[in-house]
């Protein structure tokens, strides 16, 4: 669908508010800033004094005509061989639960959703195949097939759209914080957007941004940008795709818009058009009174709220903490790249909320529903945590390569367990230690993906003088000291002694599983020949608490091709034993 605008190049300028006793050159200082319902105020002190300059809000709509079509077509690439939707026989008008096609895209059929329960169920939205084969919405399913017999349907599903309105308004919400979902038919999203166009750029920028990454999403929008909610929503339902800054030109840009848009009931809209008012320009001259006795007090309520002469304050979404997203596939999948689509899908939006969170994800937790109703969960635990999708959705492709499906999946999931605030790192042009890093973690985390996180894993310190007991395993996260993980404890060295090495500095990186029992000759311990001691004793004792009391000293020792090894003698079974090899 096309961005570009049709509004006059006149109502895309700036609004600038005329504030008495100002001049163009006098320097000013701000003070303070206020929001409120129709406009953004800022005081100015200058040297005329403290005076008030009004920044227009600006809103934009952006309507989805076919979203009860799109929201249960989230996971389909039609590009690719993924699985379509079950095909509606002709005696029947309920589609199959765990049909599946497999078409190219070239020989899809037309696809429409329709209404649930009743007798004659009607089309709802449709796509460009049915739109060119003349089915259109509102006409009964019988007659859609009279028009098109080979027809891919789906019910309509509410509860889908409920949660992929609610999904949507979340992932908006990292371009402004105020974001309106409207959930009543046509449904779409409403976003102030006056106060990001610093940070986005003008608003029509911003507009065609997030268009564009709703459309990536699956869901095809009208659009238009107006000083405010009712008159954005209008015009964005009226397919007029203008943007209108300022408020003065808002009733010439609504004089097309059909009175259908208005949100009236059927007898209101009837009655409007049995006097021939078909366009909101036959209305701005009737008679308030007489008008609103015949077609009720809403039509010039919304007429009023479009124009600005009342208030129309917005509710904004508030996200739930619990960050979930679900998907409901349009038919049974079983190869990788055809669930790896539809969790593109979902990291994008599980993005969009995270960046408008200013967070990153650290455990991600993979739900897969199958068809025989069971459910396969898999986690994917990050080093570093990340929001970044192609990241994310690299790590999920091991993680689904390494498991073994019983049946189809119909439905997956995901949800960020752990997040964690991002916090900015300051980079060094010359030094490329912190690009080795982020290569190292990268590399964890795929063996931690792939192999699972029973097979790799970190170890870490914890304070036990026996050494068989003075590590144990952890995450690879905590091992590498990322977020929610703990730094490794660092190995205390004892104060230096004349002659010897930091009892630090006396601790192999090989140690033995079980300790090895070594031969005595003459009163000399024996591995591949004689050993000699290196350094004297360093008694290590402990365990008595547990039942198993040890009371050892320890030596480096070295054989006649200078390898070195750590050895120890049991006070207890008056034996000698090798623990540790030093590389």
């Amino acid at each position: 669908m096309s961005t570009r605008d049709t509004s006059t190049d006149a109502s895309t300028h700036t609004h600038s508010p005329d504030i008495p006793g100002s001049a163009a050159s006098e320097p000013s200082q701000t003070v303070t800033k206020v929001l409120d319902d129709t406009a953004q105020q800022t005081w100015l002190r200058g040297s005329g004094g403290v005076r008030r300059a009004e920044r227009q809000r600006l809103w934009a709509a952006f309507v989805m005509p076919h979203f009860a079509l799109e929201a249960l077509l989230q996971g389909e690439r039609s590009d690719a061989g993924y699985p379509g939707v079950a095909q509606v026989a002709g005696s029947g008008h309920t589609p199959s639960a765990h049909a599946s096609v497999t078409a190219p895209a070239a020989e899809q059929p037309p696809r429409i959703a329709v209404t649930s329960g009743g007798s004659a169920p009607r089309v709802l939205a449709t796509d460009t195949c049915a739109d060119t084969a003349g089915i259109a919405p509102g006409m009964t399913l019988s007659a859609a097939l009279a028009v098109q017999p080979k027809l891919h349907a789906l019910v309509r599903r509410s509860d889908i759209e409920q949660d992929t309105l609610s999904s949507l308004a979340a992932w908006a919400q990292q371009y402004t914080s105020m974001v309106v979902p409207m959930r009543q038919e046509p449904v779409g999203l409403l976003l102030e957007v006056g106060a990001s166009q610093r940070l986005f750029g003008d608003a029509r920028r911003l507009v065609r941004r997030v268009a564009d990454g709703l459309a990536a999403l699956g869901f095809m929008t009208a659009r238009a940008i107006a000083p405010t909610p009712a008159a954005a929503w209008l015009l964005a339902r009226a397919g007029q795709h203008v943007c209108v800054i300022q408020p003065e030109r808002l009733r010439t840009a609504l004089d097309p818009v059909p009175t259908h848009c208005l949100d009236l009931d059927a007898d209101a809209v009837t009655a409007l058009a049995g006097i021939g008012l078909n366009t909101l320009a036959d209305c701005w001259q009737l008679p308030r009174a007489e008008t609103a006795r015949r077609v009720g007090p809403a039509f010039w309520q919304q007429l009023d709220r479009a124009l600005g002469r009342i208030a129309d304050p917005r509710r904004p979404y508030k996200a739930p903490e619990r960050l979930r997203q679900r998907l409901l596939l349009p038919g049974p999948v079983v190869g990788v790249e055809a669930l790896l689509f539809a969790l593109g899908r979902l990291l994008r939006q599980t993005e969009g909320v995270l960046i408008a969170r200013g967070s990153a994800v650290q455990l991600l937790q993979l739900e897969l529903g199958l068809t025989d109703g069971s459910t396969t969960r898999a986690a994917v635990e990050l080093i570093t945590p990340s929001r970044d999708v192609k990241h994310l959705l690299g790590l999920l492709k091991h993680r689904l390569e390494a498991m073994r499906l019983s049946e189809p999946v119909e439905q997956i999931a995901l949800e960020a367990l752990q997040c964690v605030s991002l916090a900015p790192r300051n980079l060094d042009l010359f030094d490329n230690r912190v690009s080795m890093e982020d290569e190292w973690a990268t590399t964890l985390e795929r063996l931690h993906a792939r192999l699972g996180p029973e097979r790799v894993q970190g170890v870490a310190m914890q304070p036990e003088h026996r050494p068989e007991y003075a590590w144990r395993p952890v995450s690879v996260s905590a091992a590498s000291g990322g977020a929610g993980g703990r730094q490794p404890t660092s190995v205390v060295t004892d104060e230096a002694v004349p002659g010897l090495s930091y009892h630090g500095e006396q601790r192999p990186l090989w140690l033995l599983a079980e300790p090895c029992h070594l031969q005595v000759r003459d009163g000399v311990p024996c591995y591949g020949g004689p050993l000699a001691l290196q350094t004297s004793a360093e008694r290590i004792e402990g365990g008595w608490w547990e039942g198993q009391d040890v009371s050892r000293d320890y030596h480096i020792a070295t054989n006649e091709a200078g390898e070195r090894y750590w050895v120890y003698h049991d006070r207890h079974q008056r034996g000698w034993y090798l623990h540790g090899v030093f590389s």
